[in-house]
């Protein structure tokens, strides 16, 4: 039976996977206004919350928010909440299997059908290996040296973006101070140095 906690884990999941996907790949860090806002804009959008749920397989009559008795306010709230449910909540179940595979499904839909067995590869081997577990997808045999080609162009996008793409802004400074000494554009202004 799905409870307003298995829901309200989903929740905190899908606000958060933003941030620990550009710490992991060491993009541009993200600041502690842009978090919050992620977390904001995860937990307050209906169309967002529908679509978790709806991933996760469990449509019905009522309504998300009517599903979540608690929400908590702040990032440190819900990452407190999260780390400790996934300490005490977590565990190997059929059902996850099913939410799992709907999940996996809804991903790669629109990828022609010769093409899906590798796509479901590719994105069971790039699924953190404790999601796998728990989900019991090892039957789709992720692949270690998938994941880790897959994770080495990752960081090479990253080392591009940071390099070579325009800094983003931050909100204390929205215009260029203009070059250094060196006649370097002065990038750690704009919370984007490496």
């Amino acid at each position: 039976m799905i409870n307003s906690d298995d829901i309200l884990y989903l929740i905190i999941h899908f606000a958060f996977v933003f941030e620990l996907w550009i710490n992991r790949f060491n993009y541009c860090p993200l600041e502690a206004f842009e978090v919050q806002a992620k977390y904001v804009l995860g937990t307050r959008r209906p169309s967002l919350l529908k679509l978790i749920v709806y991933v996760a397989g469990f449509c019905g009559e009522r309504l998300v928010f009517g599903w979540v008795k608690y929400m908590p306010k702040t990032v440190v709230q819900a990452k407190e909440w999260r780390f400790k449910f996934e300490k005490e909540c977590r565990w190997r179940e059929d059902a996850n299997e099913q939410a799992g595979m709907a999940m996996m499904n809804e991903l790669i839909w629109s990828i022609p059908e010769k093409l899906k067995p590798f796509a479901r590869k590719l994105a069971v081997s790039i699924l953190d290996q404790d999601i796998t577990y728990f989900l019991q997808l090892e039957n789709l045999h992720p692949s270690l040296a998938l994941r880790n080609f897959t994770y080495g162009i990752f960081h090479v996008c990253a080392w591009l973006i940071r390099n070579f793409g325009l800094p983003r802004l931050s909100p204390y400074q929205r215009s260029p101070v203009g070059p250094s000494k060196k006649g370097v554009s002065l990038l750690s202004k704009f919370g984007c140095s490496s």
